[in-house]
């Protein structure tokens, strides 16, 4: 087989890979923008290039740190969606609280009934 799924990670979302893909070309931008910077070529302004390059790095990060939470969400909303689904059947709640909802499968529940044994004797019923 050429592919495998792992149903216990999902697969992030198209923003979180978009995210994380601008943050690492942000963080490769910040490395080019110092190295302009020091590289003494009359064209380029030294003040501009360490400002973006300061300005790309946070950007980076900030692309890079949304990305991530993002594919934690996925996990979570997968996991939360499983543990609902978990507890729908069982029949308890999420927060440990007692439910007073019925079981699922409801069990049959024999009825005691005590009388006398001349009673018995008389309409025929036999002790178990």
């Amino acid at each position: 087989m050429a592919f495998s799924f792992n149903e216990d990670k999902p697969t992030s979302p198209a923003i979180a890979r978009i995210l994380n893909f601008m943050g690492w070309m942000s963080i490769i931008g910040c490395a080019c923008g110092v190295m302009l910077a020091f590289s003494g070529y009359p064209w380029v302004n030294d003040v501009y290039a360490m400002a973006g390059s300061g300005a790309a790095i946070i950007l980076g990060i900030l692309f890079i740190g949304q990305a991530k939470t993002l594919e934690a969400l996925t996990i979570l909303n997968a996991r939360m969606k499983s543990r609902f689904a978990l507890e729908g059947l069982t029949g308890s709640s999420a927060l440990g609280e007692a439910t007073n909802s019925p079981p699922i499968i409801p069990q049959r529940q024999e009825r005691v009934v005590k009388i006398s044994a001349e009673d018995a004797r008389r309409s025929g019923v036999t002790p178990r």
